[in-house]
């Protein structure tokens, strides 16, 4: 006996435009915006130290980290737009943020 075997394979080919049309959460609020050195986050309910990734708004990731407190060193970035993910048991809450 001979077994076969068909399948379909779909490739689909596009560009990928990074995060600006991601949906955002009315209910996370991120201050002083624009932010130097430390953004305060704050949500509905307490975030403490959730984790968060900051993105560029092409897509790139450039900060993984978890809050202290509910505050977020970024120092380190350089001047810019980014977008916020906040990781909490509610899901995932996104916001912008422009480093200046």
């Amino acid at each position: 006996h001979t077994a076969e075997v068909n399948s379909t394979v779909t490739i689909v080919e596009g560009v990928f435009e990074g995060i600006a049309d991601e949906v955002y959460s009315p209910a996370l609020a991120v201050f002083p915006n624009p932010v130097q050195q430390v953004l305060n986050v704050s949500a509905e309910k307490a975030l403490g130290n959730a984790p968060v990734t900051v993105h560029e708004v092409s897509g790139k990731l450039v900060l993984t980290g978890t809050l202290q407190n509910g505050r977020l060193d970024v120092s380190g970035l350089v001047p810019g737009v980014y977008v916020l993910q906040v990781i909490s048991e509610d899901g995932n809450l996104r916001t912008r943020f422009t480093k200046q």
